[in-house]
């Protein structure tokens, strides 16, 4: 699915998978039409559904399958089928989620065993995903601005945070905001040309957020978004997607946490003597403060 992890404005990408499959309809062969079809009557089947078992549902092989996958853009039919699968949870509610979470079985069972293995696709599909010349793009943009606003809200504030903490340790103006409200507005209202506003947000998208993004390109201010799918209402000027998927009520932000981690990593090295310069001033001012307890070489000296 590569093709869609761009660094360009995502304004004109389809709202979601099945707006996509519709608009594409007339240009689809004969067995990909009844493949859409199918996915627009039954999604759920076609979410879970192995090959075998969609072939013979459908009477389409399963390499027509792949293909139809492909058509779409995608890398085949587990990156079609992680996407339906996103979609249809994506607005689940709490008790919902709850509801449909399998239940932890025993020791090789457990809610651990099983939070981890999630955690591990959701690794796995961002490793497999992700577009360079988007992070490229958004180590830029970061690396050059003059003041940056990060905005997280309820789960993604802590990211928000995250974020924030690397960027100023680096050696760049950075402040989180957790509420997509007026008041990050107006921060964002006051950037100047050179300044960033980052949004973090995931499932349920929080409408909020999303007219905070709506409001940031009406007023020209330069956007990077990070959230988990192309197929988000949260887009922007340069658009990062970290996999979220989880069948639990909770939310899991390990892929989200790595990509975070690269950013900061790819900004401070955009700007070494800067990045140097800012650490440094920090060890210096730690020390003096007693900051940190004395580590085991400071004790033997």
């Amino acid at each position: 699915m590569k093709q869609f992890f761009s660094c360009t404005d995502s304004m004109h990408r389809q709202d979601t998978i099945f707006d996509l499959m519709r608009s594409r309809l007339p240009g689809l062969t004969r067995t990909q039409r009844v493949l859409a079809e199918f996915a627009l009557r039954d999604s759920q089947s076609m979410a879970l559904s192995t090959v075998t078992e969609l072939a013979e549902q459908t009477g389409a092989s399963p390499a027509s399958i792949v293909r139809f996958a492909k058509e779409l853009g995608f890398g085949g039919f587990n990156g079609l089928q992680r996407e339906l699968r996103r979609s249809l949870r994506a607005d689940l509610a709490g008790p919902d989620r709850f509801r449909r979470a399998p239940k932890p079985g025993g020791a090789a069972d457990n809610a651990l065993g099983a939070a981890i293995s999630q955690e591990e696709r959701n690794i796995a599909a961002l490793r497999d995903q992700h577009d360079p010349e988007a992070l490229g793009a958004a180590v830029r943009m970061l690396a050059d601005a003059s003041r940056i606003v990060v905005i997280g809200s309820r789960s993604t504030a802590s990211l928000a945070g995250h974020l924030c903490f690397g960027l100023t340790k680096a050696g760049l103006e950075a402040e989180p905001a957790q509420d997509p409200g007026f008041a990050a507005c107006e921060r964002i209202a006051r950037l100047d040309a050179r300044g960033c506003a980052v949004v973090i947000g995931f499932p349920r998208y929080l409408s909020g957020l999303v007219a905070l993004t709506d409001a940031a390109r009406a007023q020209g201010r330069r956007l990077l978004v990070i959230t988990d799918s192309p197929f988000s209402p949260l887009r922007g000027d340069v658009t990062l997607h970290a996999p979220v998927e989880s069948a639990s009520f909770v939310a899991f932000h390990a892929a989200p946490t790595i990509l975070i981690a690269a950013l900061i990593s790819g900004v401070a090295a955009e700007r070494p003597e800067r990045s140097l310069k800012a650490l440094q001033d920090f060890e210096d001012l730690a020390k003096e403060q007693g900051l940190f307890l004395p580590g085991a070489s400071d004790r033997n000296n």
